[in-house]
């Protein structure tokens, strides 16, 4: 067990109103200045400052940035969060898609089995693809309502990278050796009629 070699520094700290702690103090004839972050052992600032009022500022600079970092968390979950309306449109048969793969293309196809009263998760299972020829060095992939495999659930979200349609993320098991395993994936919506290029086994790695 690691000794917290801060915790009576962090118990004389004044909490500030986001969480921030701070401790004002003197040493000999040095204005010191100690602050952590809301959930840190540790205080990532430990300076002694020339002035009164050099080290008000530093506190002011410490307060605005955390608050600026926790509206942007804030905003960022926001904007996670599935639009009601579309996860509502969300239904049995839907089909969604994932590429992957370093230097090569590979998809994933799932297709959606049923959607939670809340709209904020589905259970979902993969489904097969058709060949549909080549293309250069890719096999030309369109999927099709044919599933197979375990079933697993995934989260709705807001697709902002995508223009805000809905995206499916979550683990999903990708490979059927027996031996359960998964990569956790983005999930797009399948537009009929799409076919997608994946690198034939040849030329992947």
């Amino acid at each position: 067990m690691k000794y917290d070699l801060f915790q009576t520094e962090r118990e004389q700290a004044e909490i500030m109103s986001n969480g921030l702690k701070v401790r004002k103090y003197i040493k000999g004839n040095k204005l010191c200045l100690q602050i952590w972050r809301p959930k840190a052992l540790k205080p990532h600032i430990h300076y002694w400052l020339k002035s009164e009022e050099i080290r008000e500022q530093y506190i002011k600079k410490e307060i605005d940035s955390l608050d600026r970092h926790n509206q942007y968390v804030q905003e960022y979950k926001e904007k996670r969060k599935p639009k009601l309306e579309d996860a509502k449109q969300l239904k049995k048969g839907d089909i969604f898609y994932t590429s992957w793969g370093y230097d090569q293309t590979n998809y994933d196809f799932i297709v959606v089995l049923s959607v939670s009263p809340t709209g904020k998760t589905c259970k979902c299972q993969r489904t097969s693809s058709l060949h549909m020829g080549t293309s250069g060095q890719s096999n030309v992939q369109e999927p099709i309502f044919m599933n197979f495999g375990d079933i697993f659930q995934l989260q709705v979200r807001n697709g902002y990278q995508i223009g805000g349609s809905v995206q499916l993320v979550g683990s999903y098991p990708y490979c059927h050796d027996g031996a359960g395993s998964k990569r956790h994936g983005y999930f797009s919506r399948h537009t009929i009629g799409a076919q997608y290029h994946e690198t034939m086994a040849e030329f992947g790695h």
